[in-house]
């Protein structure tokens, strides 16, 4: 699998989902080519990048081609070999697709990430998106207005009970981690925590991993002031977020 940190990605990355023959996934998506400025290129491509967020997140890799198979030369998607796809300006590619996203998905997508590596073979470029704790996003360009989620076979347009889903599972989320750190902070101040609380003023934080209340891998942060007799809890937004991806 692609490294962690998309600093440390290398060509023997690209390569290694090639000899391996790494399948598509819910998490993973391969693209022979970048789109064109082309209208119907560009709403597939916001297309991509909203589902991944609308979901687990995960990583769509350009420039490699997936394996075909059968009479009918059927996508499998395994990866197969280089596209040798040739970049000529980096930053302005990252720039182009960047602002492809940052105008044509609403609300904006925060932490996005491309890296690209260059190799005789052909050229790749991985963008990362992260799921998105401000879900559910919609493809707004061209007045497309539509909602895009994904499976481990690709994505698919949302219904609308998909979509109500999607906005009242970030609600619930939030409850659940609110009604969780509130619990602790109860009995930490009347001191049957874990840890014995000393002191006039003390800084809780409350490491909780997401998947304690959804069926996901990310890890949630969450920040609780006490004070002498009182206990204020802060409630952030993105700054408060530490999300990792793991590999099981």
């Amino acid at each position: 699998m692609l490294p962690l940190n998309l600093d440390q990605l290398a060509h023997t990355d690209i390569q290694r989902l090639i000899d391996s023959e790494v399948a598509e996934s819910l998490t993973l998506e391969y693209k022979e080519k970048l789109p064109s400025g082309q209208s119907e290129e560009k709403r597939e491509f916001l297309y991509d990048v909203a589902a991944m967020a609308n979901e687990a997140g995960g990583d769509i890799v350009y420039g490699i081609i997936d394996r075909r198979a059968g009479v009918s030369n059927q996508a499998t998607g395994i990866a197969d070999r280089l596209a040798g796809m040739k970049i000529d300006s980096l930053q302005a590619e990252i720039t182009r697709l960047s602002n492809y996203i940052r105008d044509g998905i609403s609300p904006r997508i925060v932490g996005v990430r491309m890296q690209a590596i260059v190799s005789p073979e052909g050229d790749t470029l991985v963008i990362r998106v992260p799921r998105s704790w401000n879900k559910p996003h919609m493809v707004i360009f061209g007045g497309a207005d539509r909602f895009y989620g994904r499976s481990s076979t690709g994505k698919f347009p949302m219904n609308v009970e998909q979509i109500g889903r999607a906005f009242s599972e970030e609600q619930e989320l939030s409850e659940k981690i609110k009604s969780w750190r509130e619990h602790r902070a109860e009995l930490i101040e009347e001191k049957r925590g874990p840890v014995a609380v000393t002191g006039p003023v003390t800084m809780l934080f409350h490491v909780i991993p997401a998947s304690a209340f959804l069926d996901r891998i990310f890890v949630r942060v969450g920040l609780s002031l006490t004070m002498t007799n009182s206990i204020c809890t802060y409630h952030m937004s993105a700054p408060i977020f530490v999300i990792t991806r793991m590999v099981a």
